[in-house]
């Protein structure tokens, strides 16, 4: 209960800003097609196979990590004992991050930019099959996402599944 108390609290004293127009979904989808209700197949698996016990931890302290991108369609990312592009669980896995007296910085400006710092988190179709612990502690730390132009968006996932990648990011990759 605490962990998740914890959680709770570092994810509203998070701040995530986005300037100029709103972000939008042209229904593309992740992986190309044209046009489509934008949702995902969180089976659809491309990415990280977890097949034996896995534990990602990453500590910082003092520290500050930066992502800075700018010029139109460009992202900036911090990935932070996460998996991206896809991640199938199927053994005990851990994910922790511990941040005390840091900074976690993703910036990025122009025309559908997108900043994003993702912790303890999976990204992308997701499919869990055993046991998952994710857990972010933050301390005396900033964790900020900045995207400004047009159709620019960011984005903190905090220990989380995010398997739609149409609802988080309208950049194709």
């Amino acid at each position: 209960m605490k962990k998740l108390a914890l959680i709770a609290v570092v994810a509203a004293t998070s701040l995530a800003l986005s300037t100029g127009a709103l972000a939008h979904d042209d229904g593309g989808g992740d992986g190309g097609g044209s046009g489509g209700s934008g949702s995902c197949t969180p089976c659809s698996f491309q990415g990280v196979y977890v097949g034996a016990p896995l534990n990602q931890a990453v500590s910082l302290s003092g520290s500050n990590v930066n992502a800075t991108a700018s010029g139109s369609s460009s992202y900036a990312n911090n990935n932070i004992a996460t998996n991206t592009f896809g991640v199938k669980i199927m053994a005990a896995t851990n994910q922790v991050a511990s941040i005390s007296g840091s900074n976690v910085n993703a910036t990025a400006s122009g025309a559908n930019s997108e900043a994003k710092n993702n912790l303890a988190s999976n990204i992308g179709p997701v499919y869990v099959a055993a046991a998952l612990n994710q857990a972010v502690s933050a301390s005396g730390s900033n964790i900020n996402a900045t995207a400004s132009g047009a159709w620019s968006q960011a984005v903190n996932n905090l220990a989380t599944n995010n398997g739609c990648q149409t609802c988080s990011a309208p950049l194709p990759r």
